[in-house]
C-alpha cells in the first residue's frame, strides 16, 4: 500500500515518510504529535486541503487546544490529549475507512471487516441544516443584503459571517458525508447552500435522512432562492426558527391589520392575499385600484414591501413574457423549445402559454421574492380549489380569520381545509400531528394535497395517511376534496352556503 507523508511542523526539517497504521488499529507508532499528523493525512483523503483548524471542527475540539496537543513534548505549551478527544479522532478515522470501502475506490486491507457504530448526531443533520438555511435567509432579509453570504467567522458586535452554531452544523454535515465515503465539499458555506437546492437523496443519502422520508426534500427553492416549506418545518423545533422569515416578511403587514376591527381586518387580509396570488405581476393602475379599498396604513405596507419594479424579460429582450395561466413571469425553455412558468405549482399542472407585452408600456410590478415563495407558490392550488368550489354552487371562504385555514366551506360549516405541497409526506404528517394549527378549530379537518404532487410521487397519499396515524386529520387530494365537498353540499346545502 502506498505510504502517506505527513508534513513536519518544524521549519527547515525534512519530511519523513510514515506508514499508515494497519486497518482497525489507530495506535500511534510514536508520539502524540505523530499520531495527529498521521490522522490528518488520512482524513485528507476525503477532506481535500484539510487544515488543522478544519480538523479541529470535525473532531469538535477547540482550535487552540488542538494546537497544544501538537506541540513537541518538551515544549512548555504541550498538553496531553485527553482520552475522549483521542476517541473522537479515532472515530473520524474509522468513518473514513468505512466510507472509503463503501465507495470501493480505496481499500485499507482485503480482510478488513469494519462495523462502525452510527452516531446519534447524524439524526440531527437535516433539522440542523434546515435551521442554518432559515437563519441565513432571515439575516439576509433583515440586513437587506440581497443574496450575499459570507463564509468568514462572525466577530463580536457584527452581524455578518458564520456563528459558532453555523460552524458546528457545517462540521456535522461534513462528518455525515464522510460516513458515506463522499468528499468534504460542504465545508464552504456557498457550496453547501448550492447543494441545498437539490434533494437530500442526491447529495446526502444518509439512512437517517432517507428513513424519515426526506430523500426528495430540498431546503432552498432553486427558483426563488428562499427556504422551502419543508425547511421551515424541519427547523421548527430548533430555537423557534420555523416562522422567523415569515415574521420578518409579514410582521409590518400584520401589525397594521391588528389596528383594525377584527371583522374588517379579516376582510382586508383575504382581499389582499387573494389579489396577490392572482396578480404576481401587475400594472401600476390595477394595483392602485385595489389599494383604494384598503386602509391607508395597510396600503402603504403593500406599496413598500409587497411589490418591486419589474425588469425586462428573463431572456434579455425588450419585452416581458407572462404565463397565460397564473400571470407570473415565463422564461424560455433551455434550448429554446417552448416556455416555462417560474411558478412551480403552475408548471406541474399544464404547459405554459406565454403572453407578451413591451417593457416600454405602463410600469409593471412583480411580487418580491418572499411573497412569491410563501404566498404565491402555495396560493396557486388554493385559489384553484376555491374557484372550483364556488363554480359548484358552494360558498367557501378563502383564508378565513386571517389564514386560520386556507379554505372553509362557509361561516356555519365545521369543515376546514389546509392545502400543503410538501415533497415528503412523512414530514408533512409528523408536522400536522404535532401542530395542526388552525385545523384544530374545525370538527372535520381536511389536509389537502395537490393532485399533481400525489400523482407524481409513488404512494404519496398512503404514506401521508400512515404518517398521520389515523388521527382526526383526513388526507385528501384536491379532486377528492372537491368531490366530497360537492356531495356534502347536495346532502346538507345549508351548511355550505354563506
Amino acid at each position: 500500500m502506498t505510504s502517506l507523508t505527513a508534513p513536519s511542523d518544524q521549519p527547515g526539517r525534512r519530511d519523513t515518510p510514515r506508514v499508515t497504521p494497519p486497518a482497525g488499529d489507530w495506535t500511534p507508532w510514536g508520539s502524540q504529535r505523530e499520531f495527529l499528523s498521521q490522522a490528518k493525512a488520512i482524513l485528507s483523503r476525503v477532506h481535500k486541503r484539510l487544515t488543522w483548524d478544519r480538523m479541529a471542527e470535525l473532531a469538535e475540539i477547540e482550535h487552540r487546544a488542538l494546537k497544544t496537543y501538537r506541540m513537541p513534548e518538551n515544549s512548555p505549551d504541550h498538553r496531553a490529549m485527553p482520552k475522549p478527544v483521542r476517541r473522537q479522532i479515532e472515530s473520524l478515522l474509522d468513518q473514513v475507512k468505512a466510507g472509503v470501502q463503501a465507495r470501493g475506490s480505496m481499500a485499507f486491507g482485503a480482510d478488513a471487516n469494519v462495523s462502525v457504530e452510527r452516531s446519534p448526531l447524524l439524526g440531527l443533520v437535516a433539522p440542523a441544516l434546515a435551521a442554518l438555511v432559515v437563519r441565513t435567509a432571515a439575516q439576509l432579509h433583515n440586513e437587506g443584503m440581497g443574496v450575499v453570504v459570507s463564509g468568514v467567522t462572525r466577530r463580536p458586535g457584527t452581524r455578518v459571517g458564520l456563528s459558532a452554531e453555523d460552524r458546528r452544523t457545517i462540521a456535522l454535515v461534513s462528518r455525515a458525508r464522510l460516513t458515506l465515503g463522499l468528499p468534504d465539499t460542504t465545508a464552504e458555506i456557498h457550496n453547501l447552500l448550492v447543494l441545498c437546492t437539490q434533494p437530500f437523496g442526491d447529495w446526502l443519502p444518509l439512512p437517517e435522512v432517507l428513513d424519515e422520508g426526506l430523500g426528495t426534500v430540498r431546503l432552498i427553492d432553486p427558483e426563488q432562492l428562499m427556504p422551502t416549506l419543508e425547511a421551515e418545518g424541519l427547523a421548527e423545533d430548533v430555537a423557534g426558527l420555523s416562522s422567523l422569515v415569515e415574521e420578518q416578511l409579514f410582521g409590518d403587514f400584520k401589525e397594521s391589520l391588528g389596528k383594525l376591527p377584527a371583522a374588517h381586518a379579516e376582510s382586508v387580509y383575504t382581499t389582499v392575499r387573494d389579489f396577490v396570488v392572482r396578480h404576481p405581476v401587475v400594472r401600476l393602475h390595477k394595483l392602485e385600484a385595489m389599494l383604494e379599498d384598503v386602509p391607508s396604513a395597510v396600503a402603504n405596507r403593500i406599496r413598500t414591501g409587497f411589490y418591486e419594479p419589474l425588469s425586462a424579460r428573463l431572456d434579455g429582450s425588450d419585452g416581458v413574457a407572462l404565463c397565460a395561466h397564473c400571470g407570473n413571469l415565463a422564461k424560455s425553455h433551455a434550448g429554446g423549445a417552448g416556455w416555462l412558468c417560474t411558478t412551480a405549482a403552475c408548471v406541474q399542472n399544464e404547459p405554459t402559454v406565454p403572453r407578451f407585452f413591451e417593457a416600454s408600456e405602463e410600469e409593471h410590478f412583480r411580487l418580491t421574492r418572499g411573497l412569491r415563495q410563501y404566498w404565491l407558490e402555495p396560493g396557486i392550488d388554493e385559489i384553484r380549489l376555491f374557484d372550483a368550489l364556488k363554480a359548484q354552487g358552494l360558498a367557501p371562504r378563502l383564508y378565513p380569520h386571517r389564514d386560520r385555514v386556507d379554505i372553509d366551506l362557509g361561516a356555519r360549516s365545521d369543515i376546514g381545509l389546509d392545502l400543503k405541497a410538501y415533497a415528503s409526506p412523512e414530514l408533512l404528517g409528523r408536522r400536522l400531528n404535532k401542530k395542526p394549527g388552525g385545523l384544530a378549530h374545525y370538527a372535520q379537518r381536511w389536509l389537502v394535497v395537490p393532485d399533481w404532487l400525489a400523482n407524481s410521487t409513488p404512494g404519496y397519499m398512503d404514506r401521508l395517511r400512515g404518517a398521520l396515524g389515523g388521527g382526526p386529520i383526513q388526507a385528501l387530494t384536491t379532486s377528492q376534496a372537491l368531490d366530497r365537498a360537492v356531495a356534502l353540499h347536495k346532502n346538507r346545502p345549508g351548511e355550505t352556503r354563506a
